[in-house]
C-alpha cells in the first residue's frame, strides 16, 4: 500500500536524520530487550507499525518547523491483526518510545499515554503487563542517565474495585483489618513483576498514598487511587472505558491535562481555586506551579475497539469528543494539542464507520487488508493451530453430552499423562520431540477445560451435572474430580483474579481450578499458555465471540476446539451444516458493530456530564451549585459560549440532520440547566443542579454502563 509505505518511510526519515527521535527509538528497544521471555526481536507488522507512528508521536514538538510534514495526525490507526499476534505489544511499543522522547525533549513529568480497555477485569490484567514493561523502561532510564520523573502507571477503574480517594475516616476503619484483609481490598499487582515475591499494600500517611511495596524491590511505581492519580499524573493511564465518565464528576481530571492552581510541597498539584491540598489535615504551602512542557498525553490508545458498541460505545463517542474539542480548543494556547488515537482489534467489521461514530474521525487499517490477505502474515499449512470439532450429540440432553464428552476428555489426558513412558514412542511417530517427561509438562497444560456457555441457567445446569455424573464418573474410576471456578460478568471481581492468578502460579493443574465455566468475560485478555481446550455449550451469538472465546485456547500448543450443537436452535444447526465453509470464511462472516453516536435518546444521558465537565474542566468549577451560580451570575459563564462549546463537544458544526436534532437539543437542555443553576445559589452538589435543570432529571453519569434503573423483584408476601 502506497500509504503505508509513505508512513514507513517518513518514520526511517526521522530516526536518520533527528538525534531525539533515534535515541528515544534506541531506549525503547533497550526497554523490551530486557523482558524475562528472551524476546529479542520484533515480529514485522509490529516494527512497522511502531516506526510508521513515529511521525504523529513526535507531532506536538516538531510541528511548525518548515522540514516537517503530518498527514496522519487527525486519523485513528487501528491495529486489526489476529488474536495472540502482538497487538498489544506494537502499541506499547509507541507508549514507550513516546516515555522516552518525552524525557529527552524536556518533558520530565506528566501523562504521556492513556490506554483505555472495554473490560474491567480485562484493565486489571493489562495493568501488570504495562507495569513490567515500565519497571524495564525504569531500568534503561537509569543505566542512560535519562533526567526527569521515574516513568508510573495509574489505574483509573472505578470505586468498585479502587477507591476515588482516601479519606480519614475511611483510614481509620481500614486500620481495624488484618494485613491479609487489607491487601485483599486494596491490591492490584499480587507479584513483582521483577523478583516475583508477594506484594503487600501500605498506607503512607506523609505522602497520604497507598503504596504497593515489594519487600525486595520496594515500592513500585503504580498507583491505583483516583485522587493521587490527580495529584500527581502518572506517565501511563490505564482506565477502564467506563471511567471516561468521570470527567463529567471530579475537578481533579484537568490536571491530566496540566491545569492546575498550584502545587503542594509535599502531594502534588491542587485543582480547585481555593488553592488547597486535597490530602485531609494538611497544611502546607501550595506554591505556583512549574511550567510544564507539553502535558497534554501524546496518546489515547482503545484496546478491543469492537466492544465500544452499542449504548456504550454510543456514550463514549461523546465524551471522546468533548476530550478532542477540549484539549484542541479549550486548553490555554500553548498547551493545545491534537491527540493521536490508536485502535487494536482482532475482530471488527466496517471499521470506518465504527471510528467515525466514535471519534468522529477517518479510521486507517493497519496492515492494509487486501482480499483478506497482508503484507505481514499467511496461513502456514505446516501448523495446525486449532483443531476444530462439532458434534450434534442425539439421544441425550445438551448438559449430560457435553458432561460425557469433558469428562472423557479429562480421563484420556489423565491416561496418558500416567502412562507417559509408554505412550512416548506413540507421540514421537506423530511429531512430538522431546523426553517422557517433556510430555508429562505438555500434557499437564492440557488438563484445564474451558467450557463456554451463554446463561446463568446454562451454568448452574453445567455445574450439577459435573459435580454429580462427572465427578462420580472420575471417582469411581480412581481418576480426581473436577475443580470449578466460574468466570463471569457476575462473578465477584477478586475471585475471578484469585482464580487466573492460581492457575498461572500452579504448576500441576490438577491442584488448581481445572474446570472454567465461562461465559464472554473469558473472550478477551486472557493469554494462558494452559488453556488449551474450550467447549462450547451451544454456539455463541456473534461470529466475533466465537472467535475471540476460541482464540484462548492454543496460543502455545495446538488447541482443541469443541462446538457442542444445540441441535434445537436453527442458528446451531446453520453453524453444523455449513461447518467447513464458515470457519473458511468466518472473518468475512463478522457483524458490523452496531454504534451510532447520532442516537436521539443517548445525547440526554450523556449532556449533563457533557455541561458538568465544561464547568469542572474548563471553567474551573469545583463541584458545588453555588460555585457554578456564582460563575453565571458574575458572566464568567455565559449561556451562549456554554451552548456553543457543549455544540462542537458533540460535533455539531457539520450541517447533517442529526446534527441539527442534536443541535436543537443542546439549546433547550443547556438553557434549562443554565437557568437553573443560576436560579440556585445553594451549596449543593453541581450534580443535583445539573439533574434538577434536564428534561429527564438525569446527574452526570457515574459510569457508561450506568444506564439501567434496577428494579428489585420480590415474591409478594415473601421477604
Amino acid at each position: 500500500c502506497i500509504r503505508d509505505r509513505f508512513r514507513f518511510s517518513y518514520g526511517i526519515y526521522l530516526l536518520e536524520n533527528k538525534k531525539d527521535v533515534f535515541n528515544a527509538f534506541i531506549l525503547m528497544n533497550k526497554a523490551f530487550a530486557k523482558n524475562k521471555k528472551g524476546i529479542k526481536s520484533w515480529r514485522l507488522f509490529q516494527i512497522v507499525f511502531i516506526v510508521s507512528e513515529i511521525n504523529d508521536m513526535v507531532y506536538s514538538e516538531y510541528n511548525g518547523n518548515s522540514w516537517y510534514q503530518n498527514y496522519n495526525i487527525s486519523n485513528v490507526d487501528m491495529i486489526y491483526f489476529s488474536t495472540g499476534g502482538g497487538k498489544t505489544e506494537a502499541f506499547l511499543g509507541c507508549v514507550t518510545f513516546s516515555l522516552f522522547f518525552d524525557r529527552i525533549r524536556g518533558k520530565k513529568e506528566g501523562t504521556t499515554a492513556f490506554i483505555k480497555y472495554p473490560l474491567r477485569l480485562l484493565t486489571t490484567q493489562q495493568l501488570d503487563r504495562v507495569l513490567t514493561l515500565l519497571l524495564q523502561a525504569n531500568e534503561v532510564k537509569d543505566e542512560e542517565s535519562i533526567s526527569g520523573e521515574k516513568f508510573d502507571v495509574g489505574l483509573l477503574i472505578g470505586k468498585e474495585v479502587s477507591p476515588n480517594k482516601i479519606k480519614l475516616e475511611m483510614l481509620n476503619e481500614y486500620r481495624k483489618y488484618d494485613e491479609k484483609t487489607w491487601n485483599e481490598i486494596f491490591r492490584k499487582i499480587d507479584y513483582c513483576p521483577k523478583c516475583k515475591k508477594e506484594v503487600i499494600v501500605v498506607f503512607d500517611e506523609e505522602d497520604w498514598k497507598l503504596k504497593h511495596t515489594c519487600p525486595e524491590c520496594g515500592v513500585l511505581p503504580v498507583t491505583i487511587v483516583d485522587d493521587e492519580i490527580f495529584r500527581k499524573p502518572t506517565s501511563i493511564i490505564v482506565s477502564s472505558i467506563d471511567k471516561m465518565a468521570a470527567i463529567g464528576l471530579f475537578p481533579g481530571f484537568k490536571t491530566i491535562f496540566g491545569k492546575n492552581f498550584g502545587k503542594c510541597i509535599k502531594h502534588g498539584y491542587v485543582w480547585k481555586q481555593r488553592k488547597k491540598c486535597s490530602c485531609e489535615q494538611c497544611s502546607n504551602i501550595i506554591v505556583d506551579s512549574p511550567k510544564l512542557k507539553d502535558p497534554v498525553p501524546t496518546l489515547f490508545i482503545q484496546d478491543e475497539l469492537h466492544l465500544l458498541n452499542e449504548s456504550l460505545g454510543t456514550y463514549d463517542s461523546h465524551y471522546e469528543t468533548f476530550i478532542q474539542y477540549f484539549t484542541e480548543h479549550l486548553l490555554p494556547e500553548k498547551d493545545r494539542k491534537i491527540i493521536k488515537f490508536i485502535g487494536a482489534t482482532a475482530t471488527i467489521s466496517e471499521f470506518q464507520d465504527h471510528c467515525y461514530n466514535l471519534y468522529l474521525k477517518n479510521g486507517v487499517s493497519f496492515p492494509t487488508n487486501i482480499k483478506n490477505k497482508n503484507f505481514y502474515s499467511y496461513v502456514d499449512g505446516d501448523d495446525l493451530n486449532r483443531i476444530i470439532i462439532a458434534a450434534a450429540l442425539y439421544g441425550a440432553s445438551i448438559t449430560e453430552s457435553i458432561q460425557k464428552v469433558v469428562t472423557l476428555f479429562r480421563k484420556i489426558i489423565l491416561d496418558y499423562e500416567k502412562h507417559a513412558d509408554a505412550y512416548l514412542d506413540e507421540f514421537k511417530s506423530l511429531g512430538f520431540v522431546g523426553n517422557s517427561q517433556d510430555l508429562y509438562d505438555t500434557l499437564n497444560d492440557y488438563l484445564i477445560s474451558i467450557i463456554y456457555h451463554n446463561s446463568k441457567m446454562d451454568s448452574s445446569n453445567l455445574q450439577q451435572a459435573i459435580e454429580n455424573l462427572g465427578d462420580n464418573d472420575l471417582t469411581t474410576n480412581n481418576y480426581p474430580s473436577f475443580n470449578i471456578g466460574n468466570i463471569s460478568g457476575d462473578e465477584d471481581f477478586t475471585k475471578i483474579k484469585d482464580i487466573m492468578h492460581n492457575i498461572e502460579i500452579t504448576k500441576d493443574k490438577k491442584d488448581t481450578d481445572n474446570l472454567i465455566l465461562a461465559t464472554s468475560a473469558i473472550s478477551h485478555g486472557v493469554d494462558e499458555d494452559c488453556f488449551n481446550q474450550i467447549f462450547f455449550f451451544g454456539m455463541p451469538n456473534k461470529t466475533s465471540e466465537y472467535i475471540q472465546s476460541y482464540s484462548r485456547v492454543g496460543r502455545k500448543y495446538t488447541g482443541i476446539v469443541f462446538d457442542v450443537i444445540r441441535i434445537v436452535r436453527d442458528r446451531d444447526r446453520s453453524y453444523l451444516k455449513n461447518f467447513l465453509q464458515y470457519h473458511e470464511f468466518k472473518e468475512l462472516l463478522i457483524e458490523p458493530v452496531p454504534i451510532n453516536r447520532w442516537a436521539k435518546m443517548a445525547i440526554y444521558s450523556t449532556l449533563p456530564g457533557i455541561v458538568s465537565a465544561i464547568i469542572l474542566q474548563y471553567y474551573n468549577g469545583d463541584g458545588w451549585s453555588n460555585n457554578a451560580h456564582d460563575m453565571i451570575v458574575n458572566n464568567i459563564v455565559k449561556l451562549e459560549d456554554l451552548i456553543s462549546i457543549v455544540k462542537h463537544s458533540y460535533g455539531c458544526a457539520d450541517a447533517t440532520p442529526e446534527a441539527s436534532i442534536y443541535s436543537q437539543i443542546i439549546e433547550e437542555e443547556v438553557s434549562n440547566i443554565y437557568y437553573c443553576l443560576k436560579n440556585n445559589s445553594n451549596r449543593d452538589f453541581l450534580s443535583n443542579g445539573i439533574a434538577a435543570g434536564n428534561k429527564y432529571g438525569f446527574p452526570p453519569m457515574d459510569s457508561l454502563r450506568d444506564v439501567d434503573v434496577t428494579l428489585e423483584v420480590k415474591l409478594k408476601g415473601v421477604e
